[in-house]
């Protein structure tokens, strides 16, 4: 079993303290907030705070959330959460970037940065000058690390999506900081994340150690002299934490081991452990661990530094004469771009615009713009420069004179960095593009510089509109004047809007207000209206819902709670139904990776496992809108994996005479499938037990 290395392993180790530090002061693990310091204070964040808060002893800008008298409430869906105000994470995952000791102007790195959690706190480290560069592997947790570093309002930002060695061959010692949080084991995440027990060997420690050996060596080579380096982890393998950063410092002979806490004027945790450091030498002293009885979900850090002379950095509102350079060679391949084209753009938040954003990005970094002349009706380059100065003028002055670029029909306020061939998906804020002859401005604007609009509608966080707005809704404007506008909740800005006739056109993007065709709403209040507030725990029937998290890939298992959240969960087939937002999960239908989810039914102590297939041969349809082919889409995998016997693991499967189509708006054919699964398995039943040596 994968909890029996893991268990034999730390009892070896440890013998006697293992019960003590693997002893977690609560069940479950602690949610978290971290508040940004480009919004506000943690002091200003408490006074306003509308959940019970408790100081972090993990970092200065993080609380700890108790509200076990609400199951319900959800930090990501809180209003200061769209705002950016707060970043929601487990307490002790905030310790390691405040390790770093970023200041203003510096380049910093985060090789391994989905979700953005710590990229958050490295932004607001940042205050706006300097550069960070944040890089995710996988391209769609680099889609949400983008998405959460807009929602922060985070104005000098680089979002890569490349392969640390890329990375390292295009940037030789180029960054003042670099924080690797290594992909790991996850051995910290047993309590958050259930699954993870299941994943768990030793294999996969080996493989991640030696994946954390060659991220490290990345980092390495794109840290400049004086450089520092933090590695981090959320596992306790030692071949992953003390063992690999000592054959780091062996391999590095440039690089120095520094106290973890040296930048920082507080401590948390414990000294590493001597005995996990594989014989090589370690001065474990320095390195920090987070053990579950000290509140955390075993991090570990440390923090080396690289030998040499540290860049001096410039002054506030100041570039260097190599960033000038950058700079400028931006606006030399913005002035070559082409036009928009004489179709209409759709509007920001569209498929087109992403995509047409995403590639103006990488071509303002990269300098690869094929150009052509401009055809009539399109917009120039020197048009939609003017358009933006005018829009500036008007709504945002304090822009007017940041350096800008056009590229692929947007405006673009770029940060200073060198073109590169690395793919890049954000570099700046891109402020708008001129659409129909108008500027239109971009959501990211709003929350990156939503502070210097001279034109607001500012909301409370009692005002109902604030959760009409966030829903897509159009609101009252009671102190904004006509024209574009920034909405603001407690002063803090969470989108545009234009108001016209006393209401304020919502502009918040579509993306963000749900992820799906339907929003899920009406099954929500018919399944309130059958379990009400009715809790998993208190059911007499054993009962666990599935689900996987988008963002990660990962199963996540429902067996506490509300009733109701667990089966909304399990129902969001993806595209059709919005995903449910928990934390920084997006959790959408189970049936994604696991049909019945029976390895936490083992898990549980069941010896034997029985399942019925009530798919149905999906036939011959022509679908007839965009909710049909998505569910006829469905309906076609999951019929030909139960026909190639990938339906589950149960011991045994009941096949049935006849499927049954669940509608999920008609509660009858959920009582019919139920009904034909009875059916079915009472037929079967001495087979089964046969089958199964009953």
């Amino acid at each position: 079993m994968p909890m029996e290395y893991f268990e034999q392993r730390e009892r070896a180790l440890l013998g006697d303290r293992f019960d003590v530090l693997y002893a977690a002061p609560q069940e479950t693990a602690e949610r978290g907030v971290t508040v940004s310091a480009l919004r506000s204070s943690p002091e200003q964040f408490a006074a306003k705070a509308d959940f019970p808060l408790e100081a972090s002893p993990f970092c200065k800008a993080a609380f700890v959330v108790h509200r076990p008298d609400d199951l319900k409430f959800r930090p990501g869906r809180h209003p200061y959460h769209h705002a950016g105000v707060f970043y929601s994470q487990e307490p002790s995952a905030s310790s390691a970037a405040p390790l770093l000791g970023v200041q203003p102007g510096m380049r910093v790195l985060d090789m391994c940065a989905a979700p953005g959690g710590k990229s958050s706190q490295l932004a607001a480290a940042l205050q706006g000058r300097g550069v960070l560069v944040s890089n995710e592997y996988v391209a769609a947790r680099a889609d949400i690390l983008k998405s959460n570093l807009e929602r922060m309002g985070v104005p000098n930002a680089v979002v890569l999506n490349e392969a640390p060695a890329r990375i390292a061959d295009a940037l030789p010692e180029f960054f003042d900081r670099v924080l690797v949080d290594a992909p790991c084991s996850g051995e910290g995440m047993f309590r958050k994340e259930p699954v993870a027990r299941q994943q768990h060997c030793e294999a996969l420690v080996k493989q991640c150690a030696e994946l954390g050996a060659e991220i490290l060596d990345c980092a390495a080579a794109v840290l400049a002299p004086g450089g520092q380096l933090v590695y981090s982890t959320c596992t306790f393998a030692p071949e992953e934490d003390e063992r690999q950063v000592a054959a780091f410092l062996q391999r590095h002979p440039e690089f120095t081991l520094a106290d973890a806490l040296g930048n920082v004027d507080y401590t948390f945790g414990s000294e590493g452990e001597a005995n996990r450091t594989g014989g090589l030498p370690l001065d474990v002293s320095k390195v920090r661990r987070i053990w579950p009885c000290q509140g955390g979900e075993g991090h570990f850090m440390a923090r080396l530094v690289k030998a040499g002379t540290p860049r001096v950095l410039p002054a506030e509102g100041e570039y260097t004469a190599e960033e000038q350079l950058w700079l400028a060679a931006a606006e030399a391949a913005g002035k070559k771009a082409k036009g928009k084209g004489g179709k209409p753009a759709k509007t920001p938040d569209a498929r087109s615009a992403r995509r047409e954003n995403a590639r103006a990005c990488r071509e303002a970094v990269q300098g690869e713009k094929r150009s052509r002349e401009v055809q009539a009706g399109e917009t120039s380059p020197a048009q939609s420069l003017a358009a933006w100065h005018a829009f500036a003028g008007q709504y945002f002055p304090a822009l007017v004179d940041r350096p800008a670029v056009v590229h692929g029909g947007g405006v673009l306020l770029p940060v200073p960095f060198p073109q590169t061939n690395l793919h890049v998906l954000r570099a700046g804020v891109f402020v708008g593009s001129v659409q129909k002859g108008r500027f239109v401005p971009e959501h990211h604007l709003f929350t990156a510089f939503g502070a210097q609009c001279v034109n607001r509608e500012e909301l409370t966080l009692d005002d109902p509109r604030c959760v009409e707005y966030l829903s897509g809704r159009e609101v009252e404007a009671r102190i904004a004047a006509d024209g574009w506008c920034c909405v603001t909740v407690d002063g803090w800005p969470l989108g545009g809007g234009k108001v016209s006739g006393g209401r304020v056109k919502n502009h918040y993007p579509k993306a963000l207000r749900n992820m799906g065709l339907m929003s899920g709403d009406k099954i929500v209040r018919y399944l309130k209206g059958l379990c009400g507030d009715v809790l998993i725990e208190d059911l007499k029937t054993p009962f666990v819902a599935t689900a996987v998290d988008i963002v990660t890939g990962k199963t996540v298992y429902i067996d506490k709670g509300p009733l109701l959240d667990a089966i909304r969960a399990s129902i969001s087939i993806p595209g059709l139904f919005a995903a449910v937002k928990k934390d920084d999960m997006l959790l959408v239908d189970g049936g994604v990776k696991e049909r019945i989810p029976v390895s936490i039914l083992k898990e549980k102590g069941m010896d034997k496992t029985l399942a019925i297939n009530t798919s149905t041969d999906p036939g011959v349809m022509r679908p007839k809108n965009m909710v049909m082919m998505l569910s006829r889409a469905f309906d076609l995998m999951d019929w030909e994996s139960c026909r190639r016997g990938c339906f589950c693991e149960a011991d045994y499967t009941v096949p049935m005479e006849r499927g049954c189509e669940i509608v999920y708006y008609k509660p009858s054919e959920a009582v019919k499938a139920y009904e034909m699964g009875v059916e079915a398995m009472t037929a079967h039943l001495e087979r089964a037990k046969a089958a199964l040596g009953l």
